[in-house]
């Protein structure tokens, strides 16, 4: 697994890059590197990745960005002693990211915030403008109507949270990305939660989005 440098030297590198006028073929190479890194330090490194991981929430490519959330986040889940400790640590970076300029870095900030110890309440309008942002992923919908149940109403929240799944099907079905068995254990979770702490009326949701939705949302809802 990468080292917990390594994100700093791929970084700095392509800071390097960027600053001599890298070209967008190199852009495009280089990001993926970095991203990977992150990914992989929040996995095997929960613990001394986690400096090098903030620092990466300011650089300047929205995929990093992304990607650095998204391992704080896996490290604040850790089992390791001391993970969850070490991402709180790092909570202002953390609280700057939730106003960043990408949604799905905005989302991933709060999930990451909130499995570090914050409070899932000092989190929520930033899910809230998450799920009215437009453009926003489906996935960066999902997380943040998933960190919503129990604080706002099901009927608000069970679409969203149908809808990631729909585009899971839609995206295995058409050869976009392969195996979704891992994503859709993460869905049922939430759509039991859901229906576990949803309050009244989360029932009903998901069989209205089950009764008047395409035949893969069907699917996903037997």
């Amino acid at each position: 697994p990468s080292h917990p440098k390594s994100i700093d030297a791929q970084v700095a590198h392509g800071d390097a890059l960027r600053e001599r006028g890298m070209d967008a073929e190199a852009e495009a190479m280089i990001t993926p590197a970095v991203g990977d890194a992150a990914r992989a330090l929040g996995r095997h490194y929960p613990v001394q990745g986690v400096a090098a991981l903030a620092q990466a929430l300011n650089d300047p490519e929205p995929a990093i960005r992304e990607a650095a959330a998204s391992a704080l986040w896996s490290a604040a889940l850790s089992d390791e002693a001391g993970a969850r400790e070490a991402v709180m640590a790092q909570g202002d970076r953390l609280r700057v990211a939730l106003d960043d300029r990408s949604v799905e870095v905005a989302a991933l900030a709060a999930s990451a915030l909130e499995a570090a110890g914050e409070p899932r309440e000092s989190v929520a309008d930033v899910r809230r403008d998450v799920l009215r942002a437009r453009g926003a992923s489906a996935y960066s919908r999902f997380i943040a109507a998933r960190g919503l149940i129990g604080l706002d109403p099901p009927a608000t929240l069970a679409p969203v949270l149908v809808e990631w799944g729909a585009d899971l099907y839609t995206a295995e079905a058409t050869g976009r990305r392969g195996g979704i068995s891992g994503d859709l254990e993460l869905l049922d979770r939430a759509l039991a939660r859901l229906l576990r702490e949803g309050g009244p009326g989360a029932a009903d949701a998901l069989a209205a989005e089950a009764g008047g939705a395409n035949p893969v949302t069907v699917n996903l809802l037997k």
